[in-house]
């Protein structure tokens, strides 16, 4: 096929075709969303919900010199959130978000919102250290609630991160081959495409899912 040159990226000899494919998606959403809140080598950055967006989360934060904590509802994601160098685990369902990041010594510095439910962002809006931004790059229906008073007096801030533009990507990919950033993944020939997708659709998919041509 032909292409455009300046709308191609061209993968870091150590990365393969199927480690590549999900940071060109969702590592560069996050790397993208990291960067523009103002991220800062020490910050303390909580990651709400531990999927495909969240696992990339943990990891470009970790790797570029953050301190982590994991925010889910589900208390099987612990261990996961260990392995990607998590030092806190917050189980939604049984405590406070917002009372928990507080006790983190104040408060995190970024939030990066990764469901597409907004009552997690919500619940952890408060959970901003003063001067603290929450960064929304998860999509999903409906209106958030945010208490002005919160908002003002903290001097905190929320805004949104789209995917990330051509010069993200190329970033986003040459920062995962120099930190050895390699996501899990799950791979599917095209004939079980629907398998895979039935899989992200239940929340039972471990991994990132890549559809291999046969």
């Amino acid at each position: 096929m032909l292409a455009r040159a300046a709308y191609l990226a061209p993968l870091p000899e150590s990365l393969d075709f199927v480690e590549a494919a999900p940071v060109m998606s969702a590592g560069m959403t996050v790397f993208s969303g990291l960067r523009h809140a103002g991220f800062q080598t020490g910050h303390k950055v909580a990651v709400i919900g531990l999927g495909g967006l969240g696992h990339f989360g943990a990891l470009y934060a970790k790797a570029m010199g953050g301190r982590v904590a994991v925010i889910s509802t589900s208390a099987e994601k612990k261990a996961e959130a260990q392995e990607l160098g998590a030092e806190r685990f917050i189980h939604a369902q049984k405590e406070s978000v917002a009372d928990a990041l507080r006790s983190w010594e104040g408060g995190a510095d970024i939030i990066l919102a990764t469901p597409t439910s907004l009552e997690p962002i919500t619940a952890a809006f408060s959970g901003l250290a003063p001067d603290g931004t929450m960064v929304v790059v998860g999509v999903g229906p409906g209106n958030l609630s945010i208490d002005p008073m919160v908002l003002i007096m903290g001097r905190r801030r929320l805004m949104g991160s789209p995917a990330g533009s051509r010069k993200a990507l190329r970033e986003a990919l040459a920062f995962a081959r120099a930190h050895g950033l390699r996501p899990k993944t799950r791979r599917f020939p095209l004939a079980q495409a629907g398998e895979a997708l039935a899989g992200m659709q239940t929340g039972h998919m471990t991994g990132r899912a890549v559809l291999i041509a046969a």
